[in-house]
């Protein structure tokens, strides 16, 4: 009787864990994600490329400047400044939400267009076949 009060002490303890982890990562993770104790609106990660398993490029924002900066297990270099009219110029053309908005207007234009000619395609096959029946 001993060991099964004690496995189920265990379980119940496991259990009750589990579910503490549960509400945790659920509920509380995400309201500390967006802000971190010290951290301030003048330094932020704008993008990240891995290069290798632990390696990786970081543009960084500093007030209104921008560092590349690389990062390995061991170290972080400064490799570069660059000035955010060189950022700009170098974004590709056709990103964002207003050119998601006209691709989607597109394919739904298409798919419409689609519709009608499929439709226009039963009207002349009713039409051929009324006239082969008279």
């Amino acid at each position: 009787m001993d060991n099964f009060q004690a496995f189920l002490q265990i379980t119940v303890s496991l259990v009750f864990v589990l579910v503490l982890l549960f509400i945790f990562t659920r509920y509380l993770l995400p309201l500390f994600a967006g802000r971190r104790p010290g951290s301030r609106a003048n330094l932020r990660v704008v993008e990240r490329l891995a290069l290798g398993v632990r390696v990786s490029l970081c543009l960084v924002k500093v007030g209104k400047r921008y560092l590349l900066l690389g990062v390995t297990p061991t170290r972080v270099d400064c490799l570069a400044e660059i000035s955010s009219e060189e950022l700009a110029a170098t974004e590709p053309a056709g990103v964002g939400m207003a050119d998601f908005a006209g691709l989607l207007q597109k394919s739904k234009e298409r798919l419409m267009s689609l519709g009608r000619t499929a439709d226009s395609r039963e009207e002349q096959e009713e039409e051929v076949g009324s006239r082969d029946e008279s």
